[in-house]
């Protein structure tokens, strides 16, 4: 049940806003187009560790770019811990197992359907750091409850269950910098910064592509000028792909582009969404 709506935006539709679940209070910031069509598809933008909705959706460029797709987007809030630092609930060592956020996830799926009809098979997600993890760990579900979804600097936790199966494909575009010294390019299985033990970046892609069968295609490139080394993998149907962009001494951060000097980040993960709707 929706407590109260803090703001509210004329342009198109967006709102800061408060649920009680799993016995928290939590918050989000929900929006849409001024044109939706009557079964739009959901996105879900996670900010990181500490950080807040409001500032990813201003520094990812997706509140700019919102009114051009058929798209309700939603930026949950993670919990604050006891320090008062929001995020999201992916299995580190220092973590409140108690709190539900795939649960809760779920209950945001529920009201963006109640609300604009969106169709449940066109749910995806996107998000830096922690909201990178919490994205890789909504695809991990199983069934994950998420379409496709574009981790940046984001990982998975050594502790996770592989779950991920071929009858549940989802697709993937992945952006990360090779000298990110927070989610460490080469991972952290000893745990020295205490997160707990985590993937490195070339072992997720291992353990995906094969998980999903995909292949290496022609579209693989070598370093541009930019920086950027664009890798992709697909499945013999052509459907279900690995985007992977290596950002050459890129650091812990969200790029402004990975594929074009004259397209943002957020649009291009929206194009990438938008390829991968259910008919």
């Amino acid at each position: 049940m929706i407590l109260s709506i803090l703001c509210s935006l004329k342009i198109g539709f967006s709102t800061l806003e408060r649920v009680r679940f799993g016995g928290l209070e939590r918050e989000f910031i929900i929006e849409a187009p001024a044109k939706l069509s009557s079964r739009p598809g959901l996105i879900f933008v996670f900010h990181g560790f500490g950080d807040s909705p409001e500032s990813i959706r201003e520094y990812s460029g997706f509140g700019r770019e919102f009114q051009k797709h058929d798209f309700v987007v939603i930026y949950p809030r993670g919990y604050r811990n006891k320090e008062g630092k929001a995020n999201f609930q992916v299995g580190y060592e220092f973590q409140d197992k108690s709190v539900d956020d795939v649960g809760f996830m779920r209950e945001l799926i529920s009201i963006a359907e109640k609300r604009f009809g969106i169709n449940r098979a066109n749910v995806f997600s996107t998000g830096m750091s922690n909201g990178g993890d919490m994205s890789f760990f909504l695809a991990r579900q199983n069934p994950p409850i998420v379409r496709a979804i574009a981790p940046i600097a984001g990982t998975m936790m050594s502790c996770w269950k592989p779950s991920l199966k071929s009858s549940h494909p989802v697709s993937v575009f992945a952006v990360h910098g090779t000298k990110d010294d927070v989610t460490r390019w080469d991972g952290d299985l000893s745990n020295r910064d205490g997160w707990g033990a985590y993937w490195g970046v070339e072992q997720v892609i291992e353990w995906w592509v094969k998980s999903l069968k995909l292949s290496p295609s022609s579209n693989m490139t070598g370093p541009a000028k930019d920086g950027v080394v664009r890798q992709e993998w697909r499945s013999k149907s052509g459907d279900v792909e690995f985007k992977f962009f290596k950002v050459i001494g890129g650091g812990h951060s969200w790029p402004d582009s990975v594929t074009s000097a004259k397209s943002s980040l957020a649009y291009e993960i929206y194009q990438f969404f938008e390829s991968h709707r259910a008919s």
